[in-house]
Order: structure tokens, then sequence, then C-alpha cells
């Protein structure tokens, strides 16, 4: 089954049972930017992103929680597995498309969506600035139940 109303059902009834287990949906993409590995802040608006990059930096990556469509959205079956939705991404001002390393989908009108672990190669560049649009649900974390305390030896410990 692929489509249609029964599978829009049984996905609403899956949906319902993983939120009364405790799963919770979250607009946060639990976002960062890594430029050889160290992570980088947003300005003021964390949706709004420019990137001054140090001298010799090579690698720049794009990471965040990600979802599928079809998991939590009933009436699509899109079975991408989804990051952030990149816009406006620039190198030194200029379009940046050319230098896409692993972790993209291909562009859609407007932006181009990570897979949740997007590279860009950054050598030469000097600033990098792109924008996310709020456009997914992600599973947050649910808080599981303490696990009991380990001490520095690894033994369990009475917690």
């Amino acid at each position: 089954m692929t489509s249609g109303q029964l599978l829009a059902a049984t996905r609403r009834h899956l949906l319902g049972r993983a939120l009364a287990a405790g799963a919770r949906l979250t607009p946060d993409p639990d976002f960062v930017v890594l430029v050889d590995g160290r992570g980088e802040q947003p300005g003021t608006d964390p949706r709004a992103w420019r990137v001054a990059l140090p001298h010799g930096a090579e690698e720049l990556r794009l990471v965040s929680r990600s979802f599928v469509p079809g998991h939590t959205i009933e009436e699509t079956t899109d079975m991408r597995r989804l990051g952030v939705a990149i816009t406006g991404l620039r190198f030194d001002g200029a379009p940046a498309d050319w230098r896409l390393g692993e972790g993209w989908h291909a562009s859609e009108p407007g932006w181009r969506w990570t897979d949740g672990d997007a590279r860009l190669d950054v050598r030469g560049i000097r600033t990098v600035e792109f924008g996310i649009e709020p456009v997914g649900s992600y599973w947050s974390e649910v808080a599981a139940a303490q696990p009991p305390a380990v001490s520095r030896t690894g033994c369990r410990t009475a917690a």
C-alpha cells in the first residue's frame, strides 16, 4: 500500500499511539553549524546565519535532527529523511550550490533540504550565509527511566 485513505488512517492511528506512549514532535531542528568539527553560534536570529570562516577552513557541516514526512504527516508518501530547509546559500556573497557535498536533496522552489548532516566544501571561502525555513516536525527525545548510576570504575552503584 503506497497511498490512499486506508494508508492515511493507518498513519493517523500509529501517530496517535506514538504520542500516547510519550513520543513528542517539536519544530526545533536542534541545528548546529560545524566548521572543521567546531561549533558555530547563530547571530541574533537563529533562522539567518552568517558564518565568518577561519583562514584555512575546509569543510562546513549543517547538522540537525531529521524526520521522514511519511512518518509524521498522514497525507504524504514522502519517505525522504529531511533535516532542515536551507534558503539563500551564498559563499562570499555569491550563490553556492556548486560546492555541495554529501547530505543534500535536490533543489526545490524556495529551498534545498539537508538530510540532517549536509556538507559544504569551503576551501578558499571567507563567509557563508544562509537561512533556515522552519517547516519540519521532528521527533524529540523522550525522557527515559534513569539508568543506574555508574561509578568512575564502570561499576553500577545504587541510585
